[in-house]
């Protein structure tokens, strides 16, 4: 995403919204990628006990993704985000987890607090979040069609291999069976002429026997 880089580098030169260190423990600006589909945690520090807190998008679409009082017990959350987050707080630090990210969630973050200071309520900015979310990469979507070409292709060579061998098969065994009929068959024939020849010698005539 070239706009999240450039985003960054933005950021690093005009952090905006700065506040003396005493007030917040870093102005440093915070980097998160994460995939669709997958949660992320949002971490805001404050150095004063949080009273209310906001989580803004401050660039590409800038609004209040959630709106957290009582250390978390009232959330109200923005339509496209509702059911997706979660609220943490402790030692003055709140972690906000957003779950199933879409590409679109992109953007820069910040967290706006109600702090007590000095007895009184002021309001201090966190330090920016950028999340830049990647598409999740679809798995088996060029491997799928492919797959399944070499599947079918495997297939009717594994049909044909054994076509072709049980009809091998049967042409063999059939030769055996007409071998063995003919040998049956030239048996029985030699065995007849045999006792044909047994049962009807011919009589031989002595002609010097006069």
């Amino acid at each position: 995403m070239p706009w999240i880089l450039s985003v960054y580098f933005l950021c690093l030169l005009f952090p905006g919204n700065a506040e003396p260190k005493d007030e917040m423990t870093s102005q440093e600006l915070m980097v998160l990628t994460a995939e669709e589909g997958q949660c992320v945690n949002l971490t805001c520090r404050f150095i004063h006990r949080i009273e209310g807190l906001y989580l803004i998008r401050t660039l590409g679409k800038a609004m209040k993704v959630l709106y957290i009082t009582q250390h978390g017990k009232n959330k109200r959350e923005y339509p496209a985000y509702e059911n997706r987050t979660e609220y943490f707080e402790v030692n003055n630090t709140a972690t906000i987890t957003l779950k199933q990210l879409k590409k679109n969630d992109s953007d820069v973050y910040m967290c706006m607090a109600t702090l007590t200071i000095d007895k009184g309520l002021k309001q201090k900015n966190s330090s920016h979040i950028l999340l830049a979310v990647e598409a999740a990469p679809e798995k088996y979507s060029s491997e799928s069609p492919w797959m399944l070409y070499t599947f079918i292709s495997v297939l009717m060579l594994l049909v044909i291999i054994l076509g072709s061998y049980i009809i091998i098969h049967m042409n063999i065994k059939k030769c055996f069976q007409k071998e063995h009929r003919e040998k049956i068959q030239n048996l029985v024939y030699e065995d007849m002429t045999c006792s044909l020849r047994r049962n009807n010698p011919e009589t031989k005539v002595n002609h010097y026997a006069m």
